[in-house]
């Protein structure tokens, strides 16, 4: 993919990564924006609106996707069915987009800057839905023509954004939950190729997400611009492993996960894991392991995000750990004497 453009440089600004318990459009969207006004982002409800799910609100629709053959007994799974059974269509499903119009008419009220939008990966995507019994990942007639009604989904969500929202940046993140998956080692050329099909996402930055400990050597051959991982599990090895120093060198931005997703008030066992002095200081131990001398450059390009969603959290928790994710970055920032 292109360089980071130079306008991106978050300086440890609070992001969400998607899910959130809500069960209403309109709260959904406001904690995920009052709650992170650097770098707000679109929320999903996937308990509440099952159609709002990482699987389903990317298939729902798409060309060549429909219910799974069966016997009728239960609700079928979708499954790549061929876009003559299908024919389906690039735009987002009207059910799986409940929270995209409150999101959008959100922010036209506030002034412009970066937004962040998630989406689920096209390896996540082909590995979860069946083609003929198998893996769509792994049939080459599916996969092909799935990966083109993906790119377009993709590409038409963003329209969509900046059409409403000229004047905003937008940041996609791309969730890749299954990377590290034995399925994605047999055959990682097909991750590849099914990267390389996006061509053009039309956001100003795409980046990767993977809540999975992530294969850095297949990352780095990805190319994203950015990379979101949990940090709080994987944050030493990624700072220690060479193919994450290489995309940090090259320029990719870092979206740390510092925030545990996981667990209410008082149950977490790590006291200091809700501390927002003890995540800053975390922050800045990771960047300056990782950058050196080029400490100021890497936490300009940093994100802090919780580990994962936040969905099975209750409102009122889900809601104060994006307040803490959005409070690291400024902490860290005082903790490097930088301006």
């Amino acid at each position: 993919m292109s360089a980071l453009p130079p306008a991106f440089r978050p300086r440890g600004a609070g992001t969400g990564t998607g899910g959130m318990p809500h069960t209403g459009a309109a709260e959904c969207v406001e904690a995920a924006v009052s709650a992170c006004p650097e770098l707000p982002f679109w929320p999903t409800r996937p308990l509440a609106v099952p159609a709002e799910g990482m699987i389903p609100q990317w298939a729902l629709g798409l060309p060549g996707v429909g219910e799974a053959p069966g016997d009728g007994t239960v609700v079928a799974p979708l499954a790549w069915v061929g876009r003559d059974r299908a024919p389906g269509r690039a735009a987002l499903a009207a059910e799986a987009a409940g929270t995209l119009e409150p999101f959008l008419r959100e922010l036209a009220s506030r002034p412009a800057g970066w937004l962040k939008l998630q989406a689920t990966g096209p390896v996540a995507l082909a590995l979860e839905l069946e083609a003929d019994g198998r893996r769509a990942f792994a049939v080459p007639p599916a996969r092909g023509p799935l990966a083109l009604g993906y790119a377009a989904r993709v590409r038409s969500v963003v329209t969509w954004v900046r059409e409403a929202l000229p004047a905003w940046k937008v940041l996609l993140v791309l969730d890749e939950p299954s990377l590290a998956s034995p399925a994605v080692a047999e055959r990682p050329q097909v991750a590849l190729e099914l990267w390389r099909s996006l061509g053009t996402t039309g956001a100003d930055v795409t980046g990767l997400h993977c809540c999975a400990t992530p294969p850095w050597g297949l990352i780095l051959d990805l190319d994203p611009q950015l990379v979101s991982f949990d940090a709080i599990r994987d944050g030493d090895a990624a700072t220690d492993d060479p193919a994450f120093r290489r995309l940090v060198e090259s320029g990719s931005a870092v979206a740390w996960g510092l925030v545990p997703a996981g667990t209410e008030d008082g149950a977490d066992p790590d006291p200091g894991a809700l501390d927002p002095d003890t995540l800053a200081d975390r922050l800045f131990d990771l960047v300056e392991w990782t950058a050196g001398d080029y400490l100021p450059e890497v936490l300009a390009r940093s994100v802090v995000t919780p580990t994962c969603g936040l969905a099975s959290l209750s409102e009122r928790e889900a809601t104060r750990r994006l307040a803490l994710a959005a409070s690291v970055g400024s902490r860290a920032w005082a903790l490097a004497g930088l301006p």
